[in-house]
């Protein structure tokens, strides 16, 4: 009698097991219509950065917010520089990267949505240095490798291409600064501040009130990814607008 107790409790708990595995199956299938492979950068505070638990910051809660109201899944993965991530949009191995201004070169690989954020990039320098900056100076100037600056900072680089030095990321630009080897960085706002708060450096580094750029950026994807999903992240975008509006505010608070 008790052996025959035993085997129906098993059976019982196998069904049950069978029938919650089948139904959270079902709600993740529910919940979404195709997972994205998104660009999350590794080290760039405080918008995206990797940790032991996983990728965190003001965009990769934007990303995450906006997507679950798309009814879309992501996956993030981290490439070296912003040219690997145009290029891994062209293959078409990468679906959407954030944080990315409009411009021709990238209209002929992808597409954009509408703006989610409003992004400012500014100067930054040594104490030390004493020169200012102009878009007719020959000060060196080191940026992020492949971004873009709008048309003013372009005129700049284009008369005078050997001021303008490219490194991979914040942290290498801010190195170069530190150590005096360039006059400025440029660097989102949020940024430069984030990265001198992190390594202790507001008595060498400061912030100018020069701003390069002032710019909304947008999602970039690749251009075969199904239109009603560009659609569905637009749409998001708009219903998410208050939500992303009041966390930009909290990570400009801190």
């Amino acid at each position: 009698m008790m052996a025959a107790l035993n085997r129906l409790y098993l059976f019982t708990l196998m069904f049950v097991s069978f029938l919650l595995f089948s139904f959270q199956s079902f709600a993740q299938d529910q919940a979404c219509t195709d997972t994205l492979t998104v660009s999350a950068p590794s080290d760039w505070p405080p918008y995206s950065m990797k940790t032991q638990s996983g990728y965190v910051g003001l965009d990769i809660e934007i990303v995450k917010m906006v997507l679950t109201e798309a009814n879309l899944c992501w996956n993030f993965i981290s490439y070296p520089s912003s040219p690997r991530v145009m290029a891994e949009l062209e293959r078409e191995s990468l679906d959407l990267a954030f944080a990315a201004s409009i411009t021709p070169e990238r209209e002929s690989i992808a597409a954009f949505s509408r703006s989610y954020r409003p992004e400012f990039m500014s100067l930054f320098t040594h104490k030390n240095n004493t020169k200012l900056f102009s878009l007719y100076s020959t000060s060196t100037v080191v940026i992020n490798r492949g971004a873009y600056y709008g048309s003013n900072f372009e005129i700049f680089r284009r008369r005078c291409p050997e001021c303008v030095v490219e490194v991979s990321s914040g942290a290498q630009r801010v190195s170069l600064l530190r150590t005096e080897r360039v006059d400025f960085a440029l660097l989102d706002e949020l940024t430069g501040k984030e990265v001198i708060k992190q390594n202790e450096l507001s008595e060498q580094i400061i912030a100018t009130n020069y701003v390069i750029n002032k710019n909304d950026v947008h999602y970039m994807v690749r251009k075969s990814l199904n239109s009603e999903y560009l659609d569905a992240i637009n749409q998001a975008i708009v219903k998410s607008e208050d939500k992303i509006n009041a966390l930009v505010k909290k990570y400009r608070g801190n």
